[in-house]
């Protein structure tokens, strides 16, 4: 493994996860973009954890120089989990469409009922 790999296969084992740990902190107080960032962080994240375990466990003769293993093994889990920041941000920035429930009035009906069953407690109370 050359050295630029060594690089990148630290960063996919502490980087992305203390770069999540460091966004993470105060994560009440951060505004829908990071919070965004963060949720596509750890998404990205874990599926490159997936990807890079399964490429882990492939038989040793996948292992060559240049191979499809050794790079899924080396890069997958840090460039999904920067692409999984970097789509959580431009996801998260978009405001949550709420329906809003207002509570339904009272009929009339019920308003009567209401009122003289508060009018019935009442009376009881005073005798």
């Amino acid at each position: 493994m050359s050295g630029l790999e060594s690089v990148l296969l630290l960063l996919g084992i502490f980087g992305v996860p203390l770069l999540l740990l460091a966004g993470g902190h105060r994560f009440r107080r951060l505004g829908r973009r990071m919070r965004g960032a963060f949720w596509g962080g750890v998404s990205g994240y874990a599926v490159g954890v997936v990807a890079w375990a399964i490429a882990a466990i492939a038989p040793a003769q996948m292992w060559a120089q240049g191979s499809v293993r050794l790079s899924t093994v080396v890069i997958v889990p840090t460039l999904l989990g920067v692409a999984g920041l970097g789509i959580g941000a431009i996801i998260g920035k978009k405001p949550k469409t709420r329906r809003r429930h207002h509570p339904k009035r009272a009929s009339p009906d019920a308003r009567e009922h209401a009122s003289t069953a508060s009018e019935a407690r009442r009376s009881v109370d005073a005798q």
